[in-house]
C-alpha cells in the first residue's frame, strides 16, 4: 500500500505541476543485510517496480541519526563512515543518470 501511495503521488504531481517528472530509481534506506527481512523487502520492491532501477542502498547507521540530531551532515559527522560513503556513491549515481 505504501509503495502504491508513492506512485499515486508521482502521478498527481505529473498531472498538476510537472508532466515531465520521471522516476530516477528507488533508494532503499535504513538497510541492513544481517537479517532476512530487508532482503525480502528489497525483492518485493524489485517485483513491484521491475522498470525502476534500485539505486545504492543507504545502510542503517547510528551515525546518520547522531549527525541529524546534532544538526550536522553525515560528511561532517563521520565522513569516512559507511553511511557517508553510500550517500556519496548514491549522489554520483544520480548525477550519472541525470547527465546521461
Amino acid at each position: 500500500a505504501y509503495h502504491a501511495h508513492q506512485f499515486n503521488l508521482m502521478r498527481m504531481i505529473r498531472q498538476e505541476t510537472n508532466e515531465n517528472l520521471k522516476l530516477l530509481g528507488l533508494v532503499p534506506n535504513k538497510f541492513t543485510r544481517q537479517t532476512k527481512v530487508p532482503k525480502m523487502r528489497l525483492n518485493e520492491l524489485k517485483k513491484a517496480y521491475p522498470d525502476a532501477p534500485i539505486l545504492t542502498t543507504i545502510p542503517k547507521a547510528i551515525a546518520l541519526e547522531k549527525a541529524q540530531s546534532q544538526g550536522m551532515s553525515i560528511f561532517e559527522f563521520e565522513g569516512d563512515g559507511r553511511a557517508a560513503k553510500a550517500i556519496l556513491k548514491l549522489a554520483r549515481e544520480v548525477v550519472e543518470i541525470v547527465e546521461g
